[in-house]
């Protein structure tokens, strides 16, 4: 097996439960682990990156959970992934305390 990260993807987009966030929008950030097998032809990590950003911009999500799992399934249908994590981080969450990110966490398998 081999194992690539793709860290730090920052992406600008308007997604969020409440109105301002999905009309002003904001910064996230998308991390993507993924495995493969040491078999060629090997997926391009460059179209991984370009599809999780379609997907990303695709829609208005509601919740990071969302966005989440959506990046995780296509990639792990439409590539030859055997195992994919994809971490979805809002930067600048619209809540009244100093954090530095809210972030939700999928792992899935083949």
């Amino acid at each position: 097996m081999i194992k690539f990260q793709i860290n730090g993807m920052k992406i600008y987009g308007f997604h969020g439960v409440l109105e301002e966030e999905r009309e002003i929008g904001q910064f996230f950030s998308i991390d993507i682990e993924y495995t493969i097998r040491n078999e060629k032809p090997y997926p391009d990590y460059t179209g991984i990156v370009q599809r999780a950003s379609e997907v990303f911009l695709e829609f208005k999500y509601n919740y990071l959970e969302e966005i989440t799992e959506t990046i995780c399934n296509k990639l792990l249908s439409e590539f030859k992934i055997e195992n994919i994590k994809v971490t979805t981080r809002k930067l600048h969450p619209p809540i009244n305390v100093s954090l530095d990110n809210i972030s939700c966490i999928i792992e899935k398998g083949k």
